[in-house]
């Protein structure tokens, strides 16, 4: 029977990219529901229990298929540590490693999975490859997220503590577009650029027949003779 992880790999559905609730509050709101955690539950990782590093705050999602539109619920946050976060977000990882922002992140971060659960590297690569296609198999989906907001609420506009259910908003849904409608929207957006981009070459074009009837015109200088 194959040993439970402590830290697994993760990969969110491409149309819950920009699901997370701290694309709708602002950075101070975020900051100090963050905070609140932090004095809650202590300034460590929630995972290796690594102290002294900056903690991110991290989102956890339980997904229901069974029903049309598939429904993903934001069912708790905890704070973790960079490696600890990134397991959660491997694809953004990878794709950072790529760009040379941060090169070393992803090798630094296979390492620490190993560390925290005592494995080796196949076993990171085999529960990276299944969030993949995990992650390919949920994107083709249509999606409604419910996010529970009571936390956050109680956190950034002082309700009292045992105030567990706010009567505005303790849910909020938001209708996600499939990757499908975002690749339409994206061929709408190229569409519309066409026009201009067709406006540009033409006057390109009016200045090169410009140019080329000014230098016919001028006067050739011919050698003299004797």
């Amino acid at each position: 029977m194959p040993k439970p992880l402590n830290l697994d790999i993760a990969m969110l559905p491409g149309p819950l990219h920009r699901a997370s609730v701290r694309h709708f509050v602002s950075w101070r709101q975020w900051k100090k529901f963050k905070d609140a955690l932090v004095a809650e539950r202590g300034a460590q990782c929630a995972t290796c229990g690594k102290e002294g590093v900056r903690l991110h705050l991290h989102e956890e999602w339980a997904y229901d298929t069974r029903s049309t539109p598939a429904v993903a619920r934001i069912v708790g946050t905890n704070l973790l540590c960079f490696h600890c976060h990134m397991c959660g977000h491997i694809g953004f990882l990878h794709n950072v490693a790529l760009s040379g922002e941060l090169p070393n992140a992803l090798e630094d971060t296979i390492r620490h999975f190993c560390s925290v659960n005592g494995v080796r590297r196949e076993v990171f690569h085999r529960r990276a490859g299944a969030a993949e296609r995990d992650a390919e198999r949920l994107s083709k989906l249509n999606w409604v997220v419910i996010a529970n907001l009571a936390p956050l609420l109680i956190a950034v506009f002082d309700r009292p503590a045992t105030l567990r259910e706010p009567t505005l908003g303790e849910k909020v849904e938001f209708v996600l577009r499939t990757e499908a409608e975002r690749k339409r929207r994206a061929v709408e957006r190229a569409k519309a650029k066409v026009p201009r981009i067709e406006e540009k070459l033409r006057s390109v074009r009016a200045r090169i027949r410009a140019l080329k009837r000014a230098t016919r015109r001028t006067p050739s200088k011919r050698r003299k003779r004797f």
